[in-house]
């Protein structure tokens, strides 16, 4: 068996032709393989990138058997796997149609947005938490969504286009460990689902978050069946590709930046709208109170340093402006200040670059969003991480993909 991308079709009411289908739960039917002339797809195009919910663009020919269930409606979505050559499937991407265009010759190009898109169309309310970060991502966003995409009694009804937009979740419970005591997030507007995970849970403890389908046997024992799982996970060095990137050799694009201007040694707290939540009305507090101290915030000032990076770059203050609001208690605000004072790093070339994945002409397995691959530069050797992926299925020599990473330390001016 061959290795090669699978495109399936999953509608969420099946109308006619049903033959085709299979899937008790949700019908589905195979939409493109390779080795079917009658199932094929022109032009596919599919972009996967860090926390966004990516796209899937294709052209379909009234030959395929599925063209008119694909023109009936914008119902359905796709999923896209890769199958290697043991007859082992991977899922790669699920999504949902958004643009249709059909031309003088009948032939249909499809847009579909990725299923993470599903987050963007659900305002919810303001809210305030204080919780491990596990708690505000179940509790505040995925609850509360899936309650809004539910009808009045609180259930999902047998119509299927309620079940595909609703999430199950999975997530590291290193998060838990991390974080036992919690951090308050709240926000003050009303903020889709993806602005609130994006904002108050990505953007403060860093991780990813992507979309898995669920198992069959998963699907078929759940009460309550839902296709899609929401993961939120920490980046995983030790998920590292079997391929390597190297200059010469599959590098099409190679930039290094040493920037310093949101490099600070202290920290002082503001609300949204810069104004300083902290009086200079206090006596010396440290952290941690034992042991060796890694932040210091001075008897009567508002500044709150990292002891080791003042002491190696000198006082650089800059705003920590994620509050919300000047309503937010003093102790929350000096602990959530204080932690993130101690999490400062020293200034870091950062390295991006793009190449080729060269995956299905070496034999490796295709290359995966937040999986890192070793780069190599003359003697330079590092681990970059996968941030996002131009898949080519029509022609897979085309793949690319978009590193990042970097390195810290004043000694690598040089980059």
């Amino acid at each position: 068996m061959t290795s090669g991308y699978l495109v399936y079709f999953y509608p969420y009411e099946v109308v006619g032709q049903s033959l085709l289908f299979t899937g008790s739960n949700y019908p589905h039917a195979l939409l493109h393989s390779p080795e079917m002339p009658d199932r094929f797809l022109l032009d596919m195009q599919l972009e996967l990138a860090s926390c966004k919910s990516g796209s899937f663009k294709f052209g379909i020919v009234s030959e395929n058997p599925l063209y008119s269930e694909l023109r009936r409606s914008f119902r359905w979505e796709v999923l896209v796997f890769f199958r290697n050559r043991t007859g082992a499937e991977r899922f790669l991407f699920g999504g949902y149609p958004v643009q249709r265009e059909t031309d003088i010759y009948g032939i249909t190009t499809f847009t579909c947005d990725g299923v993470m898109g599903y987050l963007n169309q659900v305002y919810l309310p303001a809210f305030r938490s204080v919780s491990v970060p596990i708690g505000t991502f179940y509790s505040q966003v995925v609850l509360q969504y899936n309650r809004e995409m539910r009808d009045i009694s609180g259930t999902i009804r047998s119509r299927a286009q309620k079940r595909h937009r609703t999430f199950h979740i999975t997530y590291s419970t290193a998060w838990d460990t991390e974080h036992p005591d919690g951090i308050t997030r709240d926000t003050a507007k009303s903020l889709t689902a993806m602005d609130v995970l994006q904002t108050r849970l990505v953007d403060y403890f860093g991780g990813e978050l992507s979309v898995q389908k669920m198992s069959d046997a998963i699907i078929e024992r759940a009460k309550d069946p839902i296709l899609w799982a929401l993961n939120y996970r920490q980046y995983d060095t030790g998920n590292v590709a079997g391929q390597t990137i190297e200059v010469g050799k599959n590098v099409t694009e190679l930039s290094f930046a040493y920037d310093t201007t949101t490099f600070y040694t202290a920290l002082v707290p503001v609300n949204t709208e810069g104004d300083a939540l902290c009086t200079g009305d206090n006596g010396e507090m440290v952290y941690p109170s034992t042991g060796s101290v890694q932040v210091r915030r001075r008897a009567n000032s508002v500044v709150f340093r990292n002891e080791s990076l003042v002491e190696q770059y000198g006082l650089i203050v800059g705003p920590l402006d994620k509050f919300s609001d000047t309503g937010t208690e003093q102790a929350s605000v000096i602990g959530t200040t204080m932690l993130a004072a101690a999490a400062l790093q020293p200034p870091k070339v950062t390295f991006a670059g793009k190449a080729k994945d060269l995956a299905l002409i070496t034999g490796d397995a295709p290359l995966e969003i937040g999986q890192y691959v070793w780069f190599r530069r003359g003697a330079l050797r590092l681990l970059l991480r996968v941030s996002k992926l131009t898949v080519s299925l029509s022609d897979p020599s085309q793949n690319e993909i978009e590193l990042s990473g970097y390195i810290q330390g004043d000694d690598l001016l040089q980059y």
